[in-house]
C-alpha cells in the first residue's frame, strides 16, 4: 500500500470518527423569553432563532409572556427553566411594562445560582430596575445605567 493512500485513508478514519462523536454531542437546550420590549420582539425570536440554527448545536423553544400586565395569562406563565443550559431574553419592561411574577423571579434566580445560563440580550440589560437579583445576574451593565452613566 503506498503512503498516500495509507495517510489519506488514516485521515478518512479520524475524520469520520471526529464526525460521528460530534453528531453524538448533546444540543445546549436554549429557552428563548420575549413578549414585551420596546422594539419588534416578535422578528427578533426569528433572527435569533435563526442564527442559532446555523449549526445544529441547540434544541430550542420559546416561552412568550403575556403582553399586558392586566392580562391574567400572567397567573399561569412559569417557565421551566430547569429543563434548560441555558434562557435568553430581550424581556424589556421599561416605562410601566409588566413586570415578571414573583414565582418566575425566584425560579430563574434559583437556575442561575444552580449553574444554569441566562444571557440578557439588546435592551433586556436594562429591564427590572427594581429586581435586585436579576440586577445582579446581569451584572454591572444595569447598575452604570440606573445610575445614568453611559
Amino acid at each position: 500500500m503506498s503512503k498516500p493512500f495509507q495517510l489519506c485513508s488514516i485521515l478518512l478514519v479520524v475524520w469520520c470518527s471526529i464526525s460521528t462523536l460530534a453528531a453524538d454531542e448533546p444540543k445546549i437546550k436554549v429557552l428563548i423569553v420575549e413578549g414585551v420590549s420596546n422594539h419588534d420582539w416578535a422578528r427578533r425570536v426569528e433572527i435569533v432563532r435563526a442564527i442559532l440554527a446555523k449549526d445544529g448545536s441547540f434544541d430550542m423553544d420559546y416561552s412568550i409572556t403575556p403582553g399586558t400586565a392586566g392580562d391574567p395569562a400572567w397567573d399561569t406563565w412559569r417557565p421551566d427553566f430547569s429543563a434548560y443550559d441555558v434562557v435568553l431574553s430581550g424581556y424589556n419592561n421599561l416605562g410601566g411594562l409588566p413586570d415578571w411574577p414573583q414565582p418566575v423571579k425566584v425560579a430563574l434566580e434559583s437556575f442561575v445560582q444552580g449553574g444554569g445560563g441566562f444571557f440578557a440580550y439588546h435592551e433586556a440589560n436594562n429591564s427590572f430596575e427594581s429586581w435586585p437579583g436579576y440586577n445582579q445576574i446581569i451584572g454591572p451593565a444595569t447598575q452604570a445605567n440606573a445610575a445614568g452613566q453611559h
